[in-house]
């Protein structure tokens, strides 16, 4: 199917932000010049840059719950599906860590720490914490669930600030951001943070 008019401005606009080490310095004439089509076009389908930068940025996030599914492989260890999704998952944050920095910097995003809790938890992070304490029960049977909810919102937090969004911990997320784009790890770096979490936490396994 030929790709339309709005997807292709879409999509030229996802490159040249990929390609531009200053995503704010891109204009719509730029796209448009890209894209071959004129400024008006752009204009019709998006209005503004913002809301076409939202909406490339949004594509990306929805990409990125689409790794939730990993954890729904019940034919596999409960253990490796959560190593595999937390490594695929933050290699593609990784890959679009411009992308999440303009995100984060945005003025009208994030504005205080409960608006990125909420983030979080609208992309699935609850089924991270449910992995967790599914893990947590298999190393001690005989444990309450207040423990066992009390453990893993610990090793939880812990998960969260060292492999996946550092931000978190910052009193100000407006701060925070300003160091953002040196918070992603190379994917082998990233494997063996993994690596050093479950052997830390849930040492009796295999990966």
């Amino acid at each position: 199917m030929a790709e339309s008019t709005k997807d292709k401005i879409i999509n030229t606009t996802y490159r040249l932000m990929l390609d531009n080490d200053d995503i704010s310095s891109i204009t719509v004439r730029m796209i448009a010049a890209e894209a071959d089509v004129n400024v008006a076009l752009v204009n019709y389908h998006f209005k503004n840059k913002d809301n076409l930068f939202n909406e490339v940025i949004n594509q990306i996030l929805i990409r990125a719950k689409e790794f939730f599914t990993l954890l729904e492989d019940e034919k596999r260890p409960a253990r490796q599906r959560l190593f595999d999704f937390l490594l695929q998952y933050q290699q593609h944050l990784a890959k679009h860590k411009k992308f999440i920095f303009y995100l984060f910097s945005s003025k009208q995003t994030f504005p205080t720490q409960m608006t990125y809790l909420k983030f979080l938890r609208a992309q699935g992070v609850a089924k991270i914490m449910n992995h967790v304490a599914l893990l947590i029960k298999a190393q001690q049977p005989e444990a309450s669930d207040e423990s066992i909810q009390s453990q893993s919102k610990i090793i939880f937090s812990h998960l969260i600030s060292v492999l996946l969004f550092p931000v978190i911990y910052s009193a100000s997320i407006n701060e925070a951001v300003k160091t953002m784009k040196d918070v992603f790890l190379s994917p082998e770096e990233t494997k063996a943070s993994l690596q050093f979490f479950f052997d830390t936490y849930f040492p009796e396994h295999e990966i």
